[in-house]
């Protein structure tokens, strides 16, 4: 199947017009048990930041503060 047209970009991955999601390396994200946001830690020093599961190459977590991912920033609990 060819992919030709995307309409929406959420997170790290795309939606794409096939209803298909596809990862930023072209790989579909992947099934989790959990939510990863259901089992964190927390970003206790940017207490504003909200959580966004993460399904590219495994099952992780995103913090973010509006449309800025703030990851790298983040200390867990």
């Amino acid at each position: 199947m060819t992919l030709w047209a995307f309409l929406l970009v959420f997170g790290s991955f795309l939606v794409l017009a096939s209803g298909q999601t596809v990862c930023p390396d072209g790989s579909r994200p992947v099934n989790c048990f959990a939510n990863p946001c259901d089992v964190s830690n927390g970003c206790y020093n940017i207490p504003m930041a909200s959580c966004r599961p993460y399904y590219c190459g495994g099952c992780s977590r995103r913090w973010y503060v509006g449309f800025f991912e703030v990851t790298n920033f983040c200390y867990p609990r």
